[in-house]
C-alpha cells in the first residue's frame, strides 16, 4: 500500500500542465496545490541547484520521525545571535521551532547530533529515496553550499508536501510567534507572514534565508478558498517576496479546485484467466477521491476520461491501469487505479473438477448400496447356520 500511495503521489505531480502565465526572476520554482499534488506554476523545476536551507525541511520530518518530542533535549554549541548561546538546552520541539522559524543552522546541526550523529544526513537521503525523489542529495543538516548536495524545486515540493501531512511539522511551519524556554521570543523570519511591506494575508506558513551566498531561497504554504499552496522558490536573489506574491495572486485568481463526481468517469473491469483456468472479473477504482485544479477557462464538462489497462504478467493475475484525463489544448492527467480481484467463475478445468467429483460420488453410492446387499446376504447365511445348529439338540415331547 506504501508503494501505492507513493506512486499515486508521484504521478500526481505530472499533472495538467495548467500552468500559471507569470513572468519571475528566480532561478528555479514550482507552486503545487497540497491536496492534489498538481503542479500549477513551473521554471525550471527539475534544475539541479543548492537546497541551502529548504533542507531543513528535510532535517525536520527526519527528526520528527525518528526523536522523542517529550524525552530529547537538543544542546547547542556555538552562539548563533542574540537568540542562541553556546550551552543552551532546549526540547526537540523548541529547536525545530527555532530551525523552521529563523532558518537556525545552530539548531539544524544540534538536532541532527541528538537523532544521529554520524548517520543523519543518511537518514534525509533514505527518506528522499522513499519518496521517490530522483535529484536531490543531501549532505549538510542545515543547507550549506557543498557541492556534493543538490535538490530541485520539484523535488523540494514532493518534501514539503509529505513534511505538512506530519501534524507537528504543520504546526511549527505555520507558527508566526512563539517563546521558548521561559522568556525568549521567537518570530517568524517570512516577511510575508508579519505586518509590513511584503505581508501577504494569505501565507500560511514558511521558511527562509536571506543568504545572498546561497541564493536567497524561501519555501511558502498560502490558502485562499479551496485552494492550498506549496510555493518553492530555490536561488531567487532579492525577489523571492514578489515573484511569491505575483505567483499566488495570478493562482488565486485564475484557478478553481473541483471535486468529480464519479458518473463522469466510469471506471472499467477486465476478464482475466486466473489459476485452474478459472476466470474473473477485475474491478478497478482510484486510490481516493478524484479531486483536481482547473484553470477558470476549464469547465468539467470539457473533460475527457479514458483508461489504459495493462496486464502485469502473462496469467493476467494483476494489472496496471490507468485513468487518463484531457482537455482541449492541454496535456493529459495519468492517474493509478487500484485494481481488485473479483469473484471467479467456473473456467474449463472448474467444469472438469466437477464432474470428476460427481463420478466420484456416483461410484461411493454404488460401492454403499453393494456393501448394503453383501452385509445384509452376510447377516441372512449366519441365521440359517444359528438355526441348524440349535436343530441338532431339540428334544422331541413324547
Amino acid at each position: 500500500m506504501k508503494k501505492l500511495s507513493i506512486l499515486f503521489l508521484l504521478l500526481a505531480l505530472t499533472i495538467f500542465p495548467v500552468q500559471a502565465d507569470v513572468a519571475i526572476s528566480s532561478n528555479a520554482a514550482v507552486v503545487m496545490e497540497m491536496q492534489t499534488g498538481q503542479v500549477l506554476f513551473e521554471k525550471d523545476g527539475a534544475k539541479k541547484i543548492l537546497p541551502a536551507n529548504t533542507a531543513k525541511i528535510m532535517t525536520a520530518l527526519v527528526a520528527l520521525e525518528n526523536g522523542d518530542l517529550e524525552k530529547d533535549t537538543i544542546t547547542i554549541e556555538n552562539d548563533e545571535g542574540t537568540l542562541l548561546k553556546a550551552g543552551d538546552i532546549l526540547s526537540l520541539k523548541e529547536a525545530l521551532a527555532v530551525m523552521l522559524m529563523r532558518s537556525s543552522n545552530e539548531c539544524a546541526k544540534a538536532v541532527a547530533r541528538k537523532i544521529s550523529e554520524k548517520d543523519f544526513t543518511k537518514l534525509m537521503n533514505e527518506k528522499a529515496k522513499a519518496l521517490g525523489i530522483l535529484n536531490t542529495v543531501f549532505d549538510n543538516p542545515a543547507g550549506g553550499k557543498n557541492e556534493t548536495e543538490y535538490t530541485t524545486a520539484y523535488d523540494m515540493a514532493v518534501i514539503t508536501r509529505t513534511a505538512l501531512e506530519n501534524e507537528t511539522f504543520l504546526e511549527l511551519f505555520t507558527t508566526k510567534n512563539t517563546t521558548i524556554g521561559t522568556d525568549k521570543a521567537v518570530s517568524s523570519s517570512v516577511e510575508m507572514m508579519a505586518a509590513g511591506d511584503n505581508f501577504y494575508e494569505y501565507v500560511t506558513g514558511g521558511l527562509t534565508t536571506n543568504s545572498a551566498e546561497l541564493g536567497n531561497t524561501i519555501v511558502l504554504t498560502a490558502k485562499k478558498g479551496m485552494l492550498d499552496l506549496i510555493v518553492i522558490l530555490l536561488d531567487s536573489g532579492s525577489t523571492k517576496y514578489s515573484d511569491s506574491k505575483k505567483l499566488l495572486d495570478d493562482i488565486f485568481d485564475n484557478f478553481y479546485k473541483t471535486t468529480i463526481e464519479a458518473e463522469r468517469y466510469p471506471l472499467p473491469t477486465a476478464k482475466a484467466t486466473g489459476s485452474f483456468g478459472r476466470h474473473a472479473t477485475i474491478e478497478f477504482s482510484l486510490a481516493k477521491e478524484l479531486v483536481l485544479v482547473l484553470p477558470n477557462q476549464i469547465s468539467i464538462e470539457q473533460l475527457t476520461f479514458t483508461n489504459d489497462i495493462k496486464p502485469k504478467y502473462k496469467q493476467a493475475k494483476e494489472y496496471e491501469a490507468y485513468l487518463t484525463i484531457t482537455a482541449e489544448g492541454r496535456a493529459p492527467i495519468t492517474l493509478p487505479l487500484i485494481t481488485a480481484q473479483g469473484k471467479e467463475s467456473s473456467g474449463v478445468i472448474t467444469i472438469l473438477l466437477i464432474i470428476l467429483l460427481v463420478i466420484i460420488g456416483a461410484v461411493l453410492i454404488i460401492l454403499g448400496i453393494a456393501a448394503y446387499y453383501i452385509i445384509r446376504a452376510n447377516m441372512k447365511k449366519k441365521r440359517r447356520r444359528k438355526d441348524k445348529h440349535k436343530g441338532t439338540f431339540r428334544v422331541k415331547k413324547l
